[in-house]
């Protein structure tokens, strides 16, 4: 079965060197479908079942990338590879923050086995993220199918308890309504754990996450309880990073929110926020000056129903699932002291972004 192949290039001897390169290099056959503009390229997408796009850069009538971005737009199933004449870094950030999958530098000499090497990849990138989208999606859904099927009934066990309780005289029975009522409670608080755990240990479809944005809403989600409590947080210039940005979103919950829990009696609980470049990763750490976690555990910690804190309440599924978000995302997670010596370092090394890992790889070049 042949695999269709839209070319979108004005320039008709570029054209003719990519068709050769595209029937030289790729087996099984090619048919390559020409447009010279971008509205001709749209057309022919909706018209035909393409398993790739290469899309000049110069196209008239459109500025630099904004052909990728309408492209990805009006056709997000269909992968884009960027050909332009230009070489360096700048071609390949912009390319890829408008959402093509690769770039290719246009010569003469356009190597056959190249080009389709990189459409092969380019396809099978953008198949292993829509599976995964899809994959998550399900996933989701039934995590949602489940939280309504036991706590929909769960919620009327707590509802009768709580008027029995109230309609009760016997001070007795009572308190014993008062705490079946408790369990019933701290059993919804267990399943609701347990859904988040299972949504998020599985790796979903990496996206550039706004690390700012994303500390800032953990600022205001926890604001609250640390006026109660009179703590703060501290969050300092953080990079962006590559991740699923729901799954790293609740793990950062959970890191802030075992910092409060574990805060030291004799002091306002202070949690810092920070991060900065290490090569092509990005070292995220959330740090408390809360009881600490001592030496000997520190590894412990990670695996699952550990609770080094007798009685504390949980089921001991939260570094796990940070650890599960992190692995998934391609990271590493570990646990340091804390600023001082005092309390617990949790650090996050996460992948950075396409464009900042080639923009370390070729810095650029001042005259």
């Amino acid at each position: 079965m042949s695999t269709r192949i839209l070319l979108i290039e004005d320039n008709p001897g570029d054209a003719l060197i990519v068709e050769e390169a595209l029937e030289d290099g790729v087996h099984g056959g090619v048919v390559c479908i020409v447009a010279e503009t971008l509205a001709e390229g749209l057309d022919a997408l909706d018209a035909h079942d393409v398993a790739c796009i290469l899309c000049d850069l110069g196209l008239p009538g459109v500025q630099g990338t904004d052909a990728v971005g309408a492209l990805v737009d009006a056709h997000p199933d269909v992968p884009v590879i960027v050909l332009t004449g230009q070489r360096g870094a700048e071609v390949a950030v912009a390319a890829l923050a408008a959402g093509a999958q690769d770039y290719i530098v246009k010569a003469a000499d356009l190597d056959p086995d190249a080009l389709a090497r990189a459409i092969r990849y380019a396809i099978d990138r953008h198949r292993i993220r829509g599976e995964l989208r899809r994959a998550n999606r399900r996933l989701s859904e039934f995590a949602g199918v489940v939280a309504h099927d036991l706590k929909a009934p769960l919620a009327g066990i707590v509802g009768y308890l709580r008027l029995a309780s109230r309609q009760s005289t016997d001070e007795t029975v009572t308190m014993m309504l008062d705490r079946a009522g408790a369990s019933a409670n701290e059993l919804a608080s267990t399943i609701d754990t347990l859904l988040d755990f299972a949504r998020f240990s599985s790796a979903g479809v990496p996206e550039r996450v706004d690390m700012a944005a994303l500390t800032e809403d953990l600022h205001i989600a926890f604001d609250p309880i640390l006026q109660q409590h009179g703590g703060r947080i501290e969050v300092s210039e953080i990079p962006d990073v590559m991740a699923d940005e729901a799954a790293l979103r609740h793990a950062m919950h959970n890191l802030v929110a075992n910092a409060l829990k574990y805060a030291h009696p004799e002091r306002p609980p202070v949690v810092r926020i920070s991060g900065v470049l290490d090569g092509d990763r990005v070292r995220v750490a959330v740090s408390d000056n809360g009881v600490g976690i001592p030496a000997r555990a520190r590894e412990q910690v990670f695996e699952m129903g550990v609770q080094l804190t007798p009685g504390s309440q949980g089921i001991g599924l939260g570094l796990p699932s940070v650890r599960n978000v992190v692995q998934a995302n391609g990271g590493r997670v570990w646990v340091e002291d804390g600023p001082d010596g005092l309390g617990t370092t949790i650090v996050l090394s996460l992948p950075v972004p396409a464009d900042v890992r080639i923009s370390l790889d070729h810095p650029p070049t001042h005259h």
